[in-house]
């Protein structure tokens, strides 16, 4: 009797117009609420999530030295693209291009130029635009670095 009181109220009582639906957004603790009218979708809901936490990773990578802070973010990063093409291109789309240019700044030897070719969509020209910064951020701190050797060798 109460689990099937609980299989056919619980779904009403969550997803009916009558209950505004609240998120709790990764910055700030900010709740997110839905009109009355407006039913919020688990897609939605998943969706600003998914922005909100790369908005999170995008405030713990501006740190300017390693930290285990910025070894998370260089993880998650990593393991995005470890799931495969289709999925880290999704899991990988609200990916700011100026966390990536912050993390290869302080740590440029752990991503490798495989690794950042998986990072972006290679079919959108925005994707193909911030991949090329990358590279070139690299191919410049690596000259850099080739310069400084040279001088003191």
């Amino acid at each position: 009797c109460t689990l099937a009181l609980l299989v056919h109220t619980l779904p009403r009582l969550c997803n009916g117009v009558q209950q505004p639906v609240k998120l709790r957004k990764l910055n700030g603790g900010e709740a997110v609420v839905g009109d009355l009218g407006e039913r919020v979708t688990q897609e939605q809901l998943v969706d600003q999530a998914h922005t909100g936490l790369f908005h999170l990773l995008s405030g713990l990578g501006q740190d300017p030295v390693l930290s285990p802070r910025l070894e998370f973010v260089c993880t998650v990063l990593e393991e995005s693209v470890l799931a495969g093409r289709e999925q880290s291109r999704q899991l990988l789309s609200p990916l700011p291009p100026t966390l990536l240019m912050q993390l290869v700044k302080v740590q440029p030897k752990r991503f490798s130029m495989e690794l950042v070719l998986r990072l972006f969509d290679t079919n959108s020209s925005s994707g193909r635009k911030n991949m090329a910064r990358i590279l070139c951020l690299m191919r410049n701190i690596q000259a850099g670095k080739e310069g400084l050797e040279g001088e003191t060798g």
